[in-house]
């Protein structure tokens, strides 16, 4: 392998196993396992999960008791069975470091517990600063989160990991100092979107009745108040309105799905689809991607998109200006402004060069900063030099 085998224990508010090795969060433990690295992983129990599994022959993971609030699927974790879980896991399997994700669930709080072990946590954002889930009373307990338990977990890691650079002021607003601010993105999978894309055009077109000569704006996402549904539902039909060979596709599923049923319904150029497991196919169906978030931290269906070449409209927001620099590899606009968004994808729309010109620079972007090897290789960089520091 050509480096030394590390230690690894992950400590996850939720671990399913469909997804832990495609997905962008779990896959950073997938592929450090099959680096040939040892890794485990505690995390929450959720109803119906076992209270331990081996994931795809690689990965022990090994749940505790938490309770569920409704709604929002905030686990609250039963700390007692949790310290007595990590402390066996740690001795049964030599572990080296902790490495959290994210800070905003109980699970977390054992960071400040465990003293003896170096300790990493990654962030997509800090609650109430620049992460919103668009309702007030839950915004404002995750900004009182973030100053006070949440802080706390902060600054008894060894590192901070941080998916974009716009995200560190955040954390250091929250009295981490700047060398303990590490900027590590996701990994992206070359493999999932290795399609024949001018075939899964053709075909997909065809299947959803879209002609050729039709322009499709793809949204993928979930159905929350967060990712600036209502701006975009608002924003495509000042679009279809003014131009009729527009089509909205909204991939996804969530508690606006009836805000997005019944825009459908008023507007036949708007498209529901709901979840979805054609995401590359559909991506080589359309010609814009857009992502109006209020909030975000690093958003894998960015990256997807970006991954497949098409031209990005996204909110200003979180990690995105990380990928998507505006006049460069995209157009950014602010949040919340159904205009400004309409205008951005009219620009595109008016003007193929550019399109073709923004979509070519940032799939070349993604490839060189977002590649599996070189996020893993970090990743291994910094497990060794914290372990090589001490707790």
């Amino acid at each position: 392998m050509g480096r030394p085998s590390l230690n690894i224990c992950r400590v996850v508010h939720a671990v399913l196993p469909e997804y832990w090795k495609t997905t962008l969060r779990a896959g950073i433990g997938y592929k450090l396992a099959e680096r040939g690295h040892k890794v485990c992983a505690v995390s929450n129990r959720f109803p119906g999960q076992p209270s331990f599994e081996v994931i795809g022959g690689l990965i022990p993971v090994y749940r505790v008791r938490a309770w569920i609030l409704p709604e929002i699927r905030y686990p609250i974790t039963d700390m007692r069975e949790l310290m007595r879980v990590l402390r066996s896991v740690i001795k049964a399997h030599e572990v080296e470091v902790l490495h959290y994700h994210p800070f905003e669930y109980p699970i977390a709080w054992s960071a400040f517990l465990v003293k003896d072990i170096p300790k990493i946590i990654s962030i997509e954002g800090v609650p109430g600063l620049n992460w919103f889930y668009g309702r007030l009373p839950v915004d404002v307990a995750g900004l009182a989160y973030s100053i006070t338990l949440g802080r706390l977990v902060l600054s008894a890691c060894s590192r901070v990991v941080v998916f974009g650079s716009h995200i560190a002021r955040y954390v250091r607003a929250l009295g981490v100092p700047w060398h303990k601010i590490v900027v590590i993105g996701y990994g992206i999978d070359e493999e999932k979107f290795s399609v024949d894309k001018e075939r899964a055009r053709e075909a997909k077109r065809a299947e959803l009745g879209i002609s050729e000569d039709e322009l499709v704006v793809l949204f993928v996402g979930r159905l929350y108040p967060m990712k600036g549904i209502k701006t975009l539902l608002e924003a495509a039909g000042e679009v279809t309105s003014w131009h009729d060979h527009v089509r909205f596709l909204i991939v996804g599923d969530g508690p606006l799905w009836p805000l997005v049923a019944e825009a459908a319904r008023r507007n036949p150029r708007i498209m529901p689809l709901g979840f979805r497991e054609d995401v590359p196919e559909l991506m080589a169906a359309s010609d814009i991607f857009v992502l109006p978030s209020l909030a975000e931290g690093l958003p894998y269906s960015l990256l997807e998109a970006a991954f497949s070449g098409l031209p990005i409209v996204a909110t200003a927001v979180g990690c995105i200006p990380d990928v998507v620099i505006n006049g460069r590899t995209g157009l950014l606009v602010p949040r919340g402004s159904s205009r400004r968004l309409a205008e951005a994808i009219k620009e595109f729309i008016r003007h193929p060069e550019l399109r073709e010109e923004l979509s070519r620079n940032v799939e070349e972007h993604v490839r060189k900063k977002y590649a599996w090897q070189s996020v893993l290789e970090q990743y291994e960089r910094l497990f060794q030099e914290v372990i090589e520091e001490g707790p």
